[in-house]
């Protein structure tokens, strides 16, 4: 039971290290103007649940950039990261809801919830 439980502990701690790599890697590639490459880099993440990576890629699809430029699918991505605790998605989702975009009705309720919950997370 030990080892099981060992080697579930370990391969969960060195996929978020090799993760963490694949995010400086992708910073660079993305600064060197590959945003396709990135934008796989931040999907796989975000396939692994690693809510950064999610609320990155939500971010290549709101610009477009390495991606079809998609709102609904940049929506759904801060959604996901916010839903799972990251702040930046939050944030991300409110400024969508304030500003209609993403298949949203515009909704400043909303919006303004979203930023109460990031500033009351970021408080701790």
């Amino acid at each position: 039971m030990k080892a099981v439980l060992k080697w579930l502990i370990g391969g969960a701690l060195f996929g978020n290290l090799v993760l963490a790599g694949d995010f400086d890697e992708a910073k660079k590639i993305y600064a060197n103007g590959d945003y396709d490459k990135t934008a796989k880099i931040y999907k796989k993440a975000c396939d692994k649940e690693h809510t950064k990576g999610c609320v990155k890629l939500g971010h290549m699809y709101f610009f477009g950039r390495g991606v079809e430029k998609d709102n609904i699918k940049a929506f759904k991505l801060f959604e996901k990261a916010c839903n799972d605790g990251r702040v930046t998605g939050c944030h991300s989702l409110a400024h969508m809801y304030y500003n209609g975009i993403g298949g949203v009705e515009r909704n400043n309720i909303k919006a303004f919830e979203l930023l109460e919950k990031t500033y009351r997370w970021m408080s701790y």
